[in-house]
């Protein structure tokens, strides 16, 4: 009976060895032989976000670009590669160690870490780093550094890890910043031309910038435009357009749309949209009334002038004006009667105006009735003219809640702020880029999409920030950019901050190799198996000592 029950005991220990060594080790049901040598081919390295993870290899590797320059921070980098493996890929982690000039997105310069899933036999996937780029990284049309790509992963069902290496360059050609400017007038009835200055801002390069005008009522493009071939940084050209300008647009500020085609530092095409108001002169007169400004602002008082010019080689005499403004247009402290009395041969004279627009319009109109005498003959003018009328806008946080309460160096930290416009239209396309700050990295994406945003409707968005670990307590302001276009289809942009409160607290480090306490863990096993197997066997060993000398004194006795 003894024997059986040692044997059992053996029984027992030997199990618990074979499902120790079994489970470190598992069978792989739904990967029994993959690959001997496992194989990834980088497919693409730009600089942007994916259109998704993970692709098949008829699908078409899309990446929506971004121009990547010195001092950006929270840069996307995708990185696409082909898996050759005949194996589903779980728990795949993609380290970058970062050198010379990049640091991720929590500000470590150690590496970019990003964590996938599962990845399918025989398919693309997409690694994105969120990179900060140094402010003195250098950047040209053939600029780029070197970096290295570590694949870990494990099959199906088993603990083992895998592991794989290589190189692949990083495009450095810097942000391609273009901005757009004209001071010129148009002339009423005829075929001109319209100037544009290109000033390129960035520190990549520009190439086929070409111009083109929507064609309205009162312009159409009237032949091609010339182009710019290669626009270097901090630089300054010229494109040329000819339109056609309406006869109806005499004395009017006439709304000119252009759509900017170029090529950017990378590559890419992109477009830009950019709306000028210029005024349209009328063809000769021997006088002509003009308002030195192009614009005028819905819901804030403006005081403009209003200037007669006198053409001709005589001096004029009598002279009066009569202006009414069309609503929603106000005239301020005045009843439009004024009395100039005489301007002499080739001078002017300016009457100071107040004008007010009451509610949203596009465009203002003020009429003008002049009246004068020249050479002992009267003479009466009228004219309408017209201001484009950009929306006041003005968007401010009311307010920031801020989870958890209190936030910790190394803690994750979740801002939440009410928009409110307290203007005179809607901003429409409003996006916010989120800006980080020493110590205070954005978490995910730094650039949010919120759509329009009425006057007095109060909008919420989330911004989630990393505390690095060494940041000190206090309270911080997080900039953020805010982005929008107003009734004249013209770019704007606001800074808004939101409050941060940061306390004293401790963190704790982490590996950020998921195979590292995986491997831990296996050895903290084993090493548990054989303390158990010890104290068995010696628990056995004694048994078996107690049992031989109770057997030999029960001899004795028995003699």
């Amino acid at each position: 009976m003894r024997k059986y029950a040692m044997m059992a005991v053996l029984g027992f220990v030997f199990l618990l060895m074979v499902s120790g060594i079994s489970g470190a080790s598992p069978t792989n049901a739904s990967c029994t032989n993959p690959n001997t040598v496992t194989s990834f081919n980088i497919v693409s390295v730009k600089w942007g976000l994916p259109s998704s993870q993970n692709l098949q290899q008829n699908q078409s590797l899309q990446v929506s670009s971004v121009s990547a320059g010195p001092g950006q921070k929270d840069v996307p980098l995708t990185v696409t590669l082909d898996n050759n493996n005949n194996c589903e890929l779980v728990d795949v982690q993609a380290q970058m160690p970062l050198v010379s000039y990049f640091t991720a997105q929590n500000g470590t310069p150690l590496y970019a870490v990003d964590n996938i899933q599962n990845v399918q036999p025989y398919s693309f996937f997409n690694v994105v780093y969120y990179l900060n780029i140094a402010n003195n990284t250098p950047v040209g049309p053939n600029g780029g550094t070197y970096e290295k790509l570590n694949l870990y992963w494990n099959y199906t069902n088993s603990n083992e890890g895998y592991e794989y290496s290589t190189q692949f360059l990083v495009p450095l050609k810097g942000s391609t910043e273009l901005y757009f400017n004209t001071t010129q007038q148009l002339t009423a009835g005829r075929v001109d031309y319209i100037t544009l200055n290109v000033s390129n801002k960035g520190s990549g390069y520009g190439y086929a910038i070409k111009p083109s005008v929507e064609s309205t009522s009162y312009v159409s493009q009237a032949g091609p435009a010339t182009s710019i071939s290669t626009l270097t940084p901090n630089s300054t050209a010229e494109v040329s357009i000819p339109v056609y300008v309406s006869p109806s647009a005499a004395s009017t500020t006439v709304p000119v749309t252009f759509e900017v085609s170029y090529i950017n530092a990378y590559g890419y095409n992109e477009t830009t949209p950019v709306t000028f108001g210029m005024y349209a002169v009328p063809p000769a007169n021997k006088v002509s009334i003009g308002l030195s400004s192009n614009e005028i602002t819905i819901g804030q008082l403006q005081n403009d002038s209003l200037e007669i010019i006198n053409n001709d080689s005589s001096p004029i005499s009598n002279v009066s004006l009569t202006l009414t403004a069309t609503s929603p247009l106000t005239l301020i402290g005045s009843d439009g009667y004024y009395s100039i009395g005489s301007i002499a041969a080739m001078k002017s004279d300016s009457i100071p105006v107040s004008l007010y627009i009451t509610s949203q319009t596009d465009v203002a109109t003020l009429d003008a009735q002049l009246s004068y005498v020249l050479n002992g003959q009267p003479y009466s003018v009228s004219r309408s003219l017209s201001l484009l009328s950009p929306g006041y806008v003005n968007i401010t946080n009311t307010g920031t809640t801020q989870l958890p309460d209190v936030a910790t160096p190394g803690s994750v930290v979740s801002l939440t702020g009410t928009l409110l416009n307290t203007g005179s239209i809607s901003a429409s396309a409003v996006t916010l880029i989120t800006h980080s700050i020493s110590g205070v990295s954005v978490l995910g994406e730094n650039s949010t999409f919120l759509g329009s945003i009425g006057t007095y409707s109060p909008t919420a968005f989330t911004v989630s920030v990393t505390l690095s670990k060494g940041i000190k307590p206090g309270t911080y302001e997080i900039p953020i950019t805010l982005e929008y276009i107003n009734n004249l289809n013209q770019k704007e942009n606001e800074l808004i901050d939101m409050p941060l409160v940061v306390s004293s607290g401790n963190s704790t480090a982490f590996s950020s190799n998921p195979y590292a306490n995986a491997a831990k863990y296996r050895k903290s096993s084993g090493a548990l198996l054989y303390i158990i197997l010890a104290v068995v066997i010696i628990a056995i060993a004694s048994v078996m000592v107690y049992k031989k000398k109770s057997a030999k004194k029960g001899k004795k006795q028995s003699k």
